[in-house]
């Protein structure tokens, strides 16, 4: 498999869309980290995994296209050792990308990162590490299973946009409060009483439950409680008007990352060794 790793590598180095997706992350880092001002508005994540969707699927379009997969197949590879080492490159890529994001943001960022411990930089930096694998899988298996190249580049798109609408959705509904103020005047206009009425669309229970691991699960769901944790530590550099309940929540994100990347990176495994390469 590592012929295949070196050929990949190499066509990933004489495409121009590889510099293009680059000079891009390091742009959107540098944007981002000048309008960081307390915290971090996730439009540039979004920006970042749009750009990795717009990457992944039109390489694996070509190959598609050109019938690359099936050249490979023919000269002896197996399905599983074709679909791991495009896995294995788009992901190795897309990390580097980060990296540039990371690099451009960071410099212009500092007021806003220095008050937040290193450790806790740590364990945010492994946590976007572990999203971007999993936002990644996603973006990967879709495109191996989708061989039109337009297609798969605008279900990709869709996918990353769906993902953050789905995690407003269901931010929305777990913030909203569960009980709302009614005031009541009397006919002269003087207020009466102050009446404390239960939300109906209030979530609770088992369903609260649930769209809490689904917003911890979707990988731009999680951007709210990282980017949430930096917002803390900028509000004031006492330590004791911190609220550190949000730690035991961040600290698992990584594993349902995990969890998602292992998932669905075996039904793509085991839906693409059973098609047939054209």
């Amino acid at each position: 498999m590592s012929n295949l790793l070196r050929a990949g590598l190499a066509r990933y180095l004489k495409n121009p869309l590889t510099a293009l997706v680059a000079v891009a992350s390091l742009v959107i880092g540098l944007l981002g980290g000048r309008n960081a001002v307390y915290t971090i508005d996730d439009v540039y994540l979004i920006a970042l995994f749009i750009a990795f969707a717009a990457f992944i699927s039109l390489f694996v379009g070509r190959e598609h296209g050109e019938g690359g997969f099936r050249n490979k197949a023919i000269k002896g590879y197996t399905k599983g050792q074709i679909f791991f080492s495009e896995w294995l490159l788009h992901t190795a890529f897309c990390l580097a990308i980060l990296l540039l994001f990371l690099a451009g943001f960071a410099p212009l960022a500092h007021e806003v990162l220095s008050p937040v411990p290193g450790s806790m930089l740590l364990l945010i930096a492994f946590c976007l590490v572990m999203m971007t694998v999993a936002v990644v899988t996603l973006l990967c298996v879709l495109s191996m299973l989708v061989s039109s190249r337009a297609v798969s580049a605008i279900l990709s798109v869709l996918l990353v946009i769906g993902l953050l609408f789905a995690s407003y959705a269901i931010d929305a509904a777990l913030t909203r409060p569960q009980y709302y103020l009614v005031e009541h005047y009397n006919e002269a206009g003087e207020f009466v009483s102050l009446q404390k009425i239960e939300d109906p669309r209030y979530v609770d229970g088992a369903a609260r439950t649930l769209l809490t691991h689904l917003s911890y699960t979707l990988p731009l769901g999680q951007s709210e409680p990282l980017l949430e944790s930096i917002a803390i530590w900028n509000y004031s550099n006492a330590e004791a008007d911190h609220d550190f309940s949000w730690l035991k929540s961040i600290k698992f994100l990584p594993l349902y990352s995990l969890g998602l990347t292992a998932i669905f990176g075996a039904i793509g495994y085991t839906v693409f060794r059973r098609r047939d390469l054209k």
